[in-house]
């Protein structure tokens, strides 16, 4: 929650699209339990830059251009001591359209970077990500980076659900898809612009890539901790994986919401 004395003062803003949204009851926990007031600004679909235009194919998603002016005009008028930024990153770097839930492949536009292509698409977001924290910086705004989670190939939920898992011998091996190493190299150039934004900031931004946490070991990237799934889908958090995630590996977000870096 906010404040109680600034109601509309809130020291951390979570912006992105649904890969923001799914650090939410991880983050929530973290954050009530040590006093910190934060809000979840992020919107399924879009990436949180103001100035930039999502497309699904050839089509624009022009409908979100208004709502970033407008979180950017709060964060610039109530400067909240941290913004996370976390994304999809790499939906838009692959062509492959299984990326997408709907078959769509999707870009991103911004400044003079225009061309819809993977190419294009990575420059776009690096280009957005340096005007973005610069803005924050002037700002007196740490900025915290969040990797995205990687990505298995296939929808663990639906998979457990199917009739010929059901039917086997019920081996969590047949929900597998990308291995360990396919998983990380479909993250591989989106982990290294986060990596390098960091070095180029210096102490001002902070970087948390979840890859390191799951897929450091073994031919595929982790699906359980403590006995339950971490996954909802493809690429996205459960309930439990976003608890866990948050309560192993992103405590420091608490420090760093309180001044430390």
């Amino acid at each position: 929650g906010a404040d109680e004395t600034e109601p509309d003062h809130f020291r951390v803003v979570l912006l992105g699209d649904s890969h923001s949204k799914h650090w939410v009851p991880g983050l929530h926990g973290l954050f009530a339990d040590n006093g910190v007031s934060a809000i979840n600004l992020g919107k399924g679909g879009v990436l949180p830059f103001q100035g930039g235009a999502t497309y699904y194919n050839p089509e624009s998603n022009v409908s979100m251009s208004d709502r970033n002016e407008k979180i950017q005009a709060y964060i610039e008028k109530f400067r909240p001591k941290v913004v996370v930024l976390s994304a999809r990153w790499a939906l838009y770097l692959n062509n492959d359209t299984r990326q997408d839930g709907n078959g769509a492949r999707r870009f991103f536009t911004y400044d003079q970077y225009k061309s819809l292509d993977p190419e294009s698409s990575l420059l776009a977001i690096e280009q957005a990500l340096i005007d973005t924290i610069s803005r924050y910086s002037s700002l007196g705004i740490h900025t915290v980076l969040l990797g995205q989670v990687p990505p298995l190939g296939g929808s663990i939920k639906d998979c457990l659900t199917r009739p010929g898992y059901l039917a086997t011998d019920n081996s969590i091996d047949s929900c597998r898809v990308f291995s360990r190493h396919e998983s990380l190299e479909r993250l591989r150039s989106t982990n290294d612009l986060l990596l390098g934004i960091k070095n180029r900031f210096g102490n001002s931004v902070s970087v948390f890539l979840p890859s390191d946490w799951l897929c450091n070991q073994g031919e595929y990237c982790d699906l359980f901790s403590d006995n339950d799934i971490l996954y909802q889908d493809d690429d996205h958090l459960s309930y439990h994986g976003s608890v866990s995630l948050v309560k192993n590996h992103l405590t420091q977000l608490v420090e760093i919401a309180n001044g430390g870096v």
